[in-house]
């Protein structure tokens, strides 16, 4: 692996999400309602495993917050 040639990825480099630990606000849950996050990040998995491997990963970091997306 010293000779491969890094490429770009979705993902920045050393990116660390973290779960809020307070809930959502009324003002995030009015904002989130008409945003489909958890049918796209279904959809981005589903094409990235099966033609996508190098936004493979991203899209599985991102599918761990399915349950307290936020606008963030």
């Amino acid at each position: 692996m010293e000779d491969c040639t890094p490429v770009k990825t979705p993902m920045v480099t050393g990116l660390r999400l973290e779960t809020p630990g307070n809930p959502l606000s009324a003002e995030e849950i009015e904002f989130m309602k008409d945003k489909p996050y958890l049918c796209a990040i279904g959809k981005l998995t589903w094409l990235a495993n099966g033609t996508r491997p190098d936004i493979a990963y991203a899209a599985g970091v991102l599918a761990r917050f399915n349950n307290c997306a936020r606008k963030a």
